[in-house]
């Protein structure tokens, strides 16, 4: 199904035939999707600060920037986004890239991260070596199952990110709060996966690597000047 707009596939996605990208439709979505990320990045900040939440993440350097806007973007679409297809080869690519970058989330102290990827890449070692047959069988509940697996990939991406605060004490009620410091995070996994989807997992890369390179923008002039 070709031209389905952002709009339908946020109330119902569903397995799409990968396009030829255009670059009109492309970026319409980034500035509308940037105004959106905006607002709800707002009301996370005024959720985090009147929590007295702390982010963990390290003040602005150059190591952050190239993680932010080279191995994020590259890792964190392989590892959520790129069995949505998921062909013998992307499992292939799958298995390979979590064992190198489960390394690297424990070295880096992100256990729960670390933990996921084994995970995912043990299930997708244990669909290669099914039977064609058996293959077929899981597709067809792939298939059939994709808006449910679809939003729960949003969901454990956003999870993902909310190991980026440090809490410290938090009344019970606090804690009820916490899925809205995410919101950013949740809206951007929903357009990333329709990116991936319509245009391929190299697009859904550079529109990740344009989405965090925006807020590092004055950092980067000030570090040049």
């Amino acid at each position: 199904m070709k031209n389905i707009s952002f709009k339908n596939y946020l109330l119902f996605p569903r397995y799409i035939k990968c396009e030829k990208i255009n670059w009109l439709h492309f970026f319409k979505i980034f500035i509308v999707s940037s105004v959106v990320t905006m607002i709800l990045s707002s009301i996370a900040y005024f959720l985090k600060d009147q929590l007295h939440i702390e982010h963990n993440v390290p003040k602005h350097n150059l190591m952050l920037v190239l993680h932010a806007v080279v191995w994020a973007p590259i890792m964190e679409e392989i590892w959520f986004r790129l069995l949505l297809r998921p062909t013998n080869r992307n499992l292939r690519f799958f298995i390979g890239l979590s064992i190198l970058g489960s390394v690297y989330v424990f070295f880096k102290a992100a256990f729960i991260t670390g933990t996921i990827v084994i995970i995912a890449g043990t299930l997708a070692g244990f669909i290669l070596k099914e039977k064609k047959s058996s293959r077929v069988k899981l597709l067809r509940k792939y298939f059939k199952f994709y808006p449910v697996i679809y939003y729960f990939i949003v969901l454990l991406f956003g999870l993902v990110h909310l190991m980026n605060f440090n809490y410290g004490d938090l009344e019970l009620w606090m804690y009820m709060m916490l899925p809205i410091l995410i919101f950013p995070q949740l809206y951007a996994g929903i357009v990333l996966g329709y990116i991936r989807m319509r245009y391929g997992i190299l697009y859904s890369i550079l529109y990740h690597t344009l989405n965090n390179l925006i807020p590092l923008i004055p950092f980067i002039l000030s570090a040049i000047k």
